[in-house]
């Protein structure tokens, strides 16, 4: 284990038995976390979680010390009793999220915790067999095949990454554990039907996840390490190097941070967990962390290693550099509709890094579209939203174009899609409620006063403007208001929305800070709240241009000037918004339904071409995990 790690898990053990509750012999935390408020009804009180009562056992276990030991096996055996263990019920083998609230009880009871929880258990029983408590083996194996009978029964696809991959560390971990040859042979199954969809496309679905790639990336590296199958390595193996690609391809040595698109994300800021992630698995290529200031965590497989030939990416940025991406293939649906592919496009410069995807909604998990500048201490980005009520609308939508640091979108709106969430409120009968429609480039990190202009004039928060204005923004690699700046941090953004309509609204434009972030705003609509129906709205559509220059390119004035030369033009009518623009990176147009409309059909009348040319669908590598 090196120095970082052993830090890693001294710090976590302590943490660990700080949140010991020892009345209940479970950990104690305040519910809901941001993560969980979709399943549970829990609000704002004291509770104890379960998944962190079994990662909490495994680190105690992992000491060896006989105390602590003794107090993991009191907290399973409390923590065992929560699972459903009856193989009729639609539960089966899951555990709630918090002692205090049954599975029954909760808003929606998440079957990946199944997953999660029998492979923390998996986990134990591989590492540390000989330290579980003689009469917590029987209990421990039954939870753990009802987990893993759960996890076979959903049969959860390869479209769902993180839990695919999870799943199969569990089939195969609790297969080959339990000597049971149809839970194994599922497992490898699964972990073969994971590789020929990747194959297909050469990416993952749950594409660049800031969040996500990394339970992929241990859950493989957990099955390299436990798992002594030739056949299982092999695939495993092939999976666990195209994460690791994909992370190498889209990390920005000067910001530190992993540049855009982000299929799903809790925090735009790479969060700590990743950080000692890549830290270890490149064998400190890039550090954030010393073992001083470490966060806790429990052990990493031993087998979670970056391929050697990746780790120059990590250490530096050469020279600026574009890649596209291919994430999802077009998909060809029962009533003969064809969805376009899903791919993405990334910039690194030296200044900032850029990263969008072709198309996607915009709920707040997503980051479609997404910057950052600075020097890698985090806390500086930009990112484009949709808006309702000042909250991230998840039936917004927007394809966007991206050839360097320009990137032109086109937002409109999602039929049979979600509010807050696209699964869990879904706005079913096409009528919702609104104050404020607005799409919105949100800048966290920039100083205030910031060095805003409005057409090469110095503006301030609460400033309106006009569709079609310019207004840009001057940075330094601090995230100070700039002029001037080193090639190697500070950046000039540009943005403009040349049209923007909601039910035929005539939308403005704002400057708007908030303790969050600056916002440069496109109102689309605002008023008294009213009842909207998706059936009645008529256009509802946006564009919006988007220049990135590091600001040792050009002088301040001279980014004015440029942007202000530019032709930027959209039109809104006849059922299509198309946007144009001359951009320094050549001829950008976008064209997609200005009404609103379903997911397949959204996503599949849309057009976006660089002088006139189609975007080329693009492999991250040419390489079959199967041959």
């Amino acid at each position: 284990m090196m120095p970082l790690e052993a830090a890693m898990l001294k710090r976590a053990v302590e943490e660990a038995e700080r949140r010991l509750d020892p009345e209940m012999d479970l950990p104690v935390a305040h519910a809901p976390t941001s993560f969980y408020a979709y399943h549970t009804a829990l609000r704002g009180v004291r509770a104890h979680p379960l998944r962190e009562a079994f990662s909490c056992a495994g680190l105690l276990i992992e000491t060896g010390d006989p105390a602590r030991c003794e107090r993991a096996a009191r907290m399973l055996r409390r923590a065992l009793q929560a699972q459903d263990r009856d193989p009729q019920s639609r539960t089966y083998g899951v555990w709630p999220y918090y002692w205090e609230e049954p599975l029954g009880q909760m808003e929606a009871p998440d079957a990946n915790w199944a997953d999660f929880c029998g492979s923390e258990l998996l986990l134990i029983v591989y590492r540390r067999p000989e330290r579980l408590a003689e009469d917590l083996r029987g209990p421990v194996r039954e939870a753990i095949r009802h987990a893993a009978r759960a996890v076979q029964r959903r049969n959860v696809g390869p479209h769902y990454t993180n839990i695919c991959a999870l799943g199969a560390f569990v089939a195969l971990a609790a297969g080959r554990w339990l000597q049971e040859a149809d839970l194994w042979d599922y497992g490898v199954e699964r972990l073969r039907r994971f590789a020929a969809h990747t194959d297909g496309t050469g990416s993952f679905n749950e594409y660049n996840s800031p969040t996500y790639a990394f339970v992929t990336m241990r859950s493989l590296a957990n099955i390299l390490t436990h798992i002594d199958d030739p056949e299982v390595q092999r695939v495993a193996g092939g999976l666990h190097e195209r994460v690791w690609l994909g992370l190498a391809y889209h990390f920005h040595a000067p910001t530190q941070q992993l540049a855009g698109p982000h299929s799903r994300s809790y925090s735009t800021d790479l969060h700590s967990h990743a950080k000692v992630a890549l830290q270890v698995g490149t064998e400190g290529a890039v550090s954030f962390y010393t073992p001083e200031d470490v966060p806790g965590g429990a052990p990493f497989p031993a087998r979670m290693r970056c391929p050697a030939h990746l780790l120059d990416h990590f250490r530096r940025l050469k020279a600026p550099a574009q890649r596209r991406e291919l994430f999802i293939p077009a998909r060809r649906h029962d009533d003969g509709r064809e969805e376009a592919p899903v791919q993405g496009t990334t910039f690194l410069h030296p200044a900032f890094a850029l990263g969008t995807v072709n198309r996607s909604d915009l709920w707040h998990q997503r980051r479609p579209f997404v910057g950052y500048w600075g020097d890698g201490r985090g806390g500086r980005s930009l990112q484009l939203r949709g808006l309702k009520n000042f909250y991230d609308f998840t039936s917004a939508h927007a394809a966007t174009l991206q050839e360097r640091g320009c990137a032109l979108s086109a937002i409109n709106y999602l039929t049979m899609a979600g509010d807050r969430h696209p699964v869990f409120d879904i706005i079913r009968d096409g009528r919702f409620r609104a104050t404020d429609l607005r799409v919105s480039l949100m800048l966290t990190g920039a100083p205030d006063p910031a060095d805003v202009r409005i057409n090469g004039e110095a503006a301030k928060a609460g400033d309106r403007f006009k569709a079609g204005d310019r207004v840009t923004i001057g940075l330094d690699r601090d995230g100070n208001a700039t002029s001037t700046g080193a090639f190697g941090g500070g950046a000039f953004i540009g943005v403009c929305c040349p049209a923007g309509t909601f039910g035929g609204s005539k939308g403005y434009g704002e400057v708007r800070r908030d303790e969050e972030a600056l916002w440069v705003d496109f109102v689309l609509w605002s008023g008294e709240e009213r009842v909207w129906d998706w059936a009645e709205v008529g256009d509802a559509a946006a564009v919006v241009a988007t220049w990135m220059v590091g600001a040792g390119e050009m002088a301040r004035e001279a980014f004015d000037g440029a942007f202000q030369g530019q032709e930027i033009v959209a039109r809104i009518a006849d059922g299509w918004v198309e946007g144009a623009w001359a951009s320094p990176s050549g001829g950008l147009r976008v064209e997609a339904l200005s009404r609103p409309g379903d997911r397949v059909t959204q996503g599949s009348a849309f057009r976006l071409t660089v002088d006139g040319q189609d975007v080329p669908l693009t492999r991250i590598t040419e390489a079959r995990i199967l041959g």
